[in-house]
């Protein structure tokens, strides 16, 4: 019940962000934007890490500090540049729809990387994911790219974010299994 809970306040803080960075962006290219989200999301964050985990974060070895920056560089340079970019050129719930095949990148980088086998039930699931998706963008995406072409940069960057926070699940998966 906690892990549905934590699953459904996520969806809430993806879905609200990206209406916050649509309203936050007024006035501020996507770019500057992006640069303020990651100073202000790092400051609180290096805080409660060091605080809290500082003799962890001390004894990790090298190598799983260059993960955790490789994790941080798909994250914030892939994932939220990308995001802004995508919610400055097709807005907030569009890119957010499209965002939402993350599930799908992550279970296709699980799949293929990792080597997971996930459950028929996911699989299922990540299927009605694309099809929903499909259905509630399509002729959002037919339309815009009629009358704007830089409305397909938008969702081509909205699927870049798509598929940078999908790899994100993946590396941090491997991350905590081996140094958490």
């Amino acid at each position: 019940m906690g892990a549905i809970a934590l699953s459904l306040l996520s969806g809430f803080g993806f879905g609200s962000a990206a209406v916050l960075a649509r309203v936050g962006m007024q006035g501020m290219s996507p770019l500057s934007s992006t640069l303020l989200s990651v100073v202000v999301s790092f400051c609180p964050t290096l805080l409660l890490a060091l605080v809290f985990a500082f003799s962890d974060i001390k004894d990790l070895p090298p190598v799983a500090l260059a993960w955790f920056f490789l994790l941080g560089v798909v994250n914030f340079l892939g994932g939220r540049t990308s995001s802004y970019q995508a919610i400055g050129r097709i807005g907030a719930s569009r890119t957010a729809a499209v965002q939402s095949t993350a599930a799908v990148f992550a279970s296709i980088f699980a799949i293929t990387i990792t080597g997971e086998r996930p459950h028929f039930v996911v699989l299922l699931g990540t299927l009605t994911v694309v099809l929903g998706l499909t259905a509630a963008v399509g002729n959002s995406i037919r339309g815009g790219v009629a009358n704007n072409r830089g409305v397909l940069i938008g969702f081509g960057l909205a699927l870049v974010a798509a598929a940078s926070y999908g790899g994100t699940n993946v590396i941090a998966k491997e991350l905590t299994e081996e140094y958490g």
